[in-house]
């Protein structure tokens, strides 16, 4: 990279001077400028890096360019590549530009009119690079202004044939001179557009405004009126009392002086409207629509009136997921297409650190661990709400989460339960002998752990009340009284019942009760059958 300038490398730093305001609205309107500020600065502080493709795809050489322009997150495989070539150059893009400052440029460049930026790749000679693939030693941005599309008619259709890019008495190639554009000018493919040409009505109104309310105050806030004089006054004696009056009585400097009338003189005052003097409503109408066309919250352009403080958070968020990383995106972009298509590494800028994601980032790990429980991979989880992980080696497995079993597992589970303890309080009660054909009318044959007594009607009732307050105490995490109620299903001879039922039991409440109402209807189903 040349360590020195010529002239013309200077010159190649483009100066807006001698420009009509609505020309140049960086410089002459601060909603514009704080607009314009408030994206080029937080997208060019973001860390850049090199990395390696096949290391992001996780070993797999199969690659879109989606995969690297479109993640919110750095995966965690990411391999930056500190021994790059293009390190040296994205460091310092220019002797006067560091990475922050080329990024702010080029982006700057494409916010105001007409729409685009232009980087001259040059190489260690300081003369335009040879070829696509040559990684250049020095980069310069150029706004859109002083380009031109070189274009011929074509001799065999009504179509023409684009040639290069004209800058400064030459013509270039597209890869010596490569364009940058945030957006696609519908009425011109080979250019961009600007935000700002949507509101130029609105920021003419705006400077109209702000130079008569300069104009106001210049005359000391005083409205204007009309000297009266009797008699007929020619031109030439009319001029020299008008030129009079300014000097004596106009400007803020004159203000509070008494003027002294003579000759039938009458100083009369126009009537003026205050809302004409304060200009507040209708500049804050111009305001809104400049940052509406540069989609930059007014509470990120420093007009706090409106908003309390957790909206302020919200809409900064908001701001950086629909206008700044779609404009990460975007560069991220133009540097695979242009400089890293065919190559094994890519660009990417870092915004993990990034305070006003981390509430959204959390939303989405919440989103993550519900789609984690329904039994979907990582790796699709991942893909699917954008979280930027990377894929891992185990993340296309599923796994089921505990306590989380398919509704006709369950039932069929708890079923071969309750035949477990029929079978096991049958064979309890193998010795006592005949049972007695009267009592079977009203009685099972199960008997308890503790004692050879049998289940009636009425301890099925009890039974299904013992449920009932088990639900209860699993609702609301009354472990004591999940501990008494296990020994109550103790004695009735049915532990491993009890078990049975408190190993499936599902985590939110309205699963709680439809399983508990399920249990209940096969518990009465199979006991008094």
């Amino acid at each position: 990279m040349p360590e020195t300038f010529s002239q013309l490398d200077l010159q190649r730093f483009d100066i807006n001077i001698g420009v009509p305001d609505t020309d140049k609205p960086f410089l002459s309107n601060p909603w514009v400028r704080t607009a314009v500020e408030k994206i080029a600065t937080n997208i060019s502080l973001l860390p850049l890096f090199v990395a390696d493709k096949k290391e992001a795809k996780g070993g797999n050489n199969e690659r879109t360019l989606n995969d690297f322009c479109s993640r919110t997150l750095i995966p965690l495989n990411t391999k930056i590549k500190n021994n790059s070539k293009w390190n040296k150059v994205l460091k310092r893009p220019h002797p006067l530009l560091t990475t922050s400052d080329f990024l702010s440029l080029i982006i700057t460049y494409s916010l105001l009119p007409p729409g685009d930026s232009f980087i001259l790749c040059l190489n260690s000679s300081g003369k335009p690079i040879e070829s696509a693939s040559e990684i250049p030693a020095m980069m310069i941005p150029i706004w859109g202004k002083h380009v031109s599309a070189k274009i011929k008619p074509s001799v065999e259709s009504n179509l023409t044939i684009f040639e290069g890019w004209e800058y400064g008495n030459q013509t270039y190639k597209d890869f010596q001179l490569r364009q940058f554009r945030l957006t696609i000018n519908p009425y011109d493919q080979l250019r961009g557009i600007d935000p700002i040409s949507s509101a130029l009505s609105q920021l003419k109104f705006d400077n109209a405004s702000s130079e008569f309310s300069e104009k106001f105050i210049q005359n000391a806030a005083i409205p204007s009126g009309v000297l009266y004089s009797p008699q007929k006054l020619n031109d030439p004696a009319a001029e020299v009392l008008e030129k009079r009056w300014q000097t004596r009585y106009g400007g803020t400097d004159n203000q509070g002086k008494t003027p002294v009338l003579s000759g039938g003189l009458q100083w009369v005052q126009t009537q003026s409207n205050n809302k004409d003097s304060q200009l507040n409503e209708l500049k804050s109408l111009s305001r809104e629509a400049i940052a509406a066309v540069y989609q930059v919250p007014l509470s990120e352009m420093g007009v706090t009136d409106k908003v309390n403080n957790g909206t302020a958070v919200s809409l900064n968020s908001s701001f950086w997921f629909t206008r700044l990383i779609p404009i990460k995106k975007k560069i991220e972009e133009w540097f695979e297409t242009q400089f890293f298509l065919d190559s094994p590494e890519y660009i990417f800028l870092d915004i993990t650190n990034i305070e006003a994601l981390i509430p959204v980032l959390v939303e989405k790990l919440t989103v993550a661990r519900q789609y984690w429980e329904m039994g979907y991979p990582i790796n699709t989880i991942n893909e699917r709400i954008d979280l930027g992980m990377g894929k891992v080696e185990f993340g296309d497995t599923q796994f089921a989460a505990p306590g989380f079993v398919p509704i006709d597992m369950m039932i069929k589970q708890m079923e071969s339960g309750i035949q477990a303890a029929k079978v096991d309080n049958k064979t309890k009660s193998g010795n006592s002998g005949p049972s007695d054909p009267v009592a079977n009318n009203n009685k099972t044959t199960a008997t308890s752990n503790k004692d050879k007594r049998v289940f009636t009607k009425n301890d099925v009732y009890e039974l299904s009340k013992l449920i009932y307050q088990l639900r209860k105490a699993i609702i609301t995490e009354k472990f004591n009284r999940i501990e008494i109620l296990s020994n109550k299903f103790e004695e009735l001879g049915i532990g491993k019942m009890f078990d049975e039922i408190t190993s499936n039991v599902p985590k939110d409440k309205e699963n709680i009760r439809i399983y508990f109402n399920e249990i209940s209807r096969l518990i009465k189903r199979e006991i008094i059958n």
